[in-house]
């Protein structure tokens, strides 16, 4: 074949990989440092050096700011409008919304207590004493020569009125309509202008609609979008403009309607979905041994608690199974409330706990599963109902055999009542008997097989407790029983060591007419060639089996 040469081709740059030239095996450090323990002197030089350049970076920070204070002061002194510290905020970007709040201390109390005495003892119309840095400097003389025991008597009932002052400015409602309006205005305009600085420095696309659910509410329906990307979107899912869903959802609030209604079917699957969902967050928020694909309530301690080591405190139901096998919405709201109110709770192991766990789980399951002797203590094997009778293939054929009914035969099965059953038809001759005989010597002749135990179910009852504190059992899936290669085998002999169940009485009146019918022929035919024949054949037969069961 000819060679290709490509010449005139261009080839990226060797520093610019392509697909194809990119190396499949990752890239690796070219050394390795292993970690060297610190000692006790080491690490004091350390903490020594970050403490010192932590109060250097303290104190740089606050000649900073003395200098910005300065800034606002020379601000005020100018312009004369806004107190100074208006203008340091200015300067610093501060912004007006508190991210934190801090715990009334004992000293704001008591300055609140000390200029509260000023202003009562102040005339009618002189303008009041408000807290200011000479008047604290004055308070605070006092504050500091007083113990801490005088401190917590003077403060104690000043203490709670600031607090109740301040839950009450946080939550408190507005008894004036006009008061309600310029708190909502102030407080919705302030955050519109922050979500549009947000949006400037960040990109992050935000959809605020304000709305009252009265009409003597003065404020209109606010909407804010960030950009025009927001307004396109509602209008393609809304099917309207913001404007339009806004005053639909000004009217759903004036209308008073306190829920939809649901029938009682669709309330039942809403819960169902609803308490599944609660259930896997929650089991996802505690676990921190692995990703939790989904909640198992079956095989909860081999499927939750082993790979994850987290168990369930106080189930609120006396049975332990999934959400979507209630159908009582009494259940279900049970449920979900025991979980939100964190009655009802996931907990997480030591990781002690769990391996003392885990040895005392698999301890449990590996219990011994053969015994030496063969013997089947505590097995019981399953009882074939209707089972076939045996039939063994003779080593002779009788010359003549009779059909008898044997009293003994007739037996009741314990479910069944005796009057409902019918005789059983039973073969009696020398020939079966020994057939019998023979069949039952080999049986007894081959060696005892250990034959494998079922392996004890075993429940770990303390990874589940109840609303009593109590474990309760967790439902487990067993495994299904193993087909077994001579299970017929074991069938037939089974079948023919014990008595068959006893047959109807049609039935047993058919059978025993059948064999009669069959025994006449079979002796009216019969013949000294044709019956050593017969011995041969059985005989061949018989030892060719044998030689198959040695093989």
């Amino acid at each position: 074949m000819a060679r290709l040469h490509l010449r005139n081709v261009e080839v990226a740059p060797s520093r610019y990989p392509t697909l194809a030239r990119r190396p499949n095996n990752k890239r690796k450090a070219w050394r390795t440092r292993t970690s060297r323990k610190l000692t006790e002197m080491e690490r004091y030089r350390m903490n020594t050096v970050r403490q010192e350049y932590r109060e250097g970076e303290h104190a740089a920070l606050d000649e900073a700011r003395q200098v910005m204070w300065d800034l606002a002061k020379s601000m005020h002194e100018r312009l004369g409008r806004h107190t100074v510290r208006h203008y340091y905020r200015l300067i610093m970007h501060q912004s007006h919304i508190k991210v934190c709040s801090r715990k009334t201390s004992r000293w704001n109390a008591f300055l609140s207590l000390r200029v509260k005495q000023r202003n009562d003892a102040l005339p009618e119309g002189e303008e009041r004493i408000r807290v200011s840095e000479q008047v604290a400097k004055e308070i605070a003389a006092e504050w500091h020569a007083m113990s801490p025991e005088e401190k917590i008597a003077a403060t104690e009932e000043r203490m709670g009125e600031l607090v109740q002052r301040a839950e009450n400015r946080k939550h408190g409602s507005q008894t004036f309509t006009v008061n309600a309006f310029h708190d909502a205005r102030s407080i919705v305009a302030q955050v519109q202008q922050l979500l549009e600085d947000l949006y400037i420095r960040t990109g992050t696309e935000t959809m605020m609609i304000n709305c009252h659910p009265t009409t003597a509410d003065y404020m209109q329906p606010n909407v804010f979008l960030s950009s025009d990307r927001l307004r396109d979107f509602v209008v393609v899912a809304a099917g309207g403009t913001a404007e339009d869903f806004a005053e639909k959802m000004e009217g759903y609030c004036i209308s008073g309607i306190q829920g939809v209604a649901f029938s009682y079917v669709e309330n039942i699957v809403r819960l169902k979905k609803e308490s599944s969902k609660l259930i896997l967050s929650l089991l996802r928020t505690t676990s921190t041994r692995g990703p939790v694909g989904r909640m198992a309530y079956t095989n909860f301690d081999a499927r939750v608690t082993f790979p994850l080591g987290v168990v369930l405190d106080f189930w609120p139901l006396k049975r332990f199974c999934s959400p979507g096998e209630l159908s009582s919405a009494p259940e279900l709201e049970t449920l979900i409330h025991a979980f939100k109110s964190g009655r009802t709770k996931f907990r997480l192991l030591s990781d002690e706990e769990w391996t003392e766990w885990r040895e005392r789980y698999i301890a449990g399951i590996a219990a011994p599963s053969m015994e030496a002797d063969g013997s089947t203590t505590g097995i019981t094997s399953p009882q074939i109902p209707g089972a076939p009778i045996a039939a063994s293939p003779p080593t002779s054929l009788p010359t003549a055999t009779t059909t008898t009914l044997s009293p003994s035969s007739v037996s009741s099965p314990p479910e069944l009542p005796a009057t409902s059953l019918g005789t059983t038809a039973t073969l009696a001759g020398p020939a079966m008997a020994a057939a019998d005989a023979a069949t039952a010597a080999d049986l007894a002749a081959m060696p005892a097989r250990k034959r494998a135990r079922q392996a004890t179910t075993f429940v770990m009852v303390d990874v589940v407790t109840g609303p009593d504190g109590r474990p309760i059992q967790v439902p487990k899936r067993d495994r299904s029983a193993r087909k077994k290669k001579d299970a017929k085998a074991t069938i037939t002999s089974t079948s023919s060591s014990s008595p068959a169940p006893a047959l109807p009485t049609a039935v047993s009146s058919a059978f025993t007419t059948s064999c009669s019918t069959s025994t006449q022929r079979a002796s009216s035919a019969a013949s000294p060639a044709a019956a050593a024949s017969s011995m041969a054949a059985s005989g061949k037969a018989s030892r060719k089996r044998k030689g198959n069961e040695q093989a």
